[in-house]
């Protein structure tokens, strides 16, 4: 699923994580995967049978141009559902910036 908002380096130099290098790419990839794996759970939850058979299969089988139209098509709220998960995540990053 594509959608523009992706946690990336400015994200952590505004929460004060300090990671370098190797570290750093691989907590910003983990992030990333997690609020895709969150947002495609609350989509998922959204749908009917019929319509999560199509949505797995549209992420199984076509780009992330054709999953995001088919989103478009059934989930009109799909930017909302990106924009809260992504939030609630950058929540929880943030309550516990010093642990990372």
């Amino acid at each position: 699923m594509k959608h523009d908002l992706l946690f990336d380096e400015k994200t952590l130099n505004e929460l004060g994580i300090n990671k370098e290098g190797v570290e750093r790419e691989a907590l910003i990839e983990t992030l990333n995967s997690t609020l895709e794996e969150r947002v495609g759970t609350a989509i998922y939850d959204l749908l009917d049978d019929d319509q999560a058979a199509d949505f797995m299969q549209a992420i199984d089988e076509e780009s992330p141009e054709k999953v995001e139209e088919w989103l478009k098509v059934h989930v009109p709220d799909y930017p909302e559902i990106v924009e809260d998960e992504y939030h609630i995540l950058l929540g929880e990053l943030s309550d516990n910036a010093t642990l990372v």
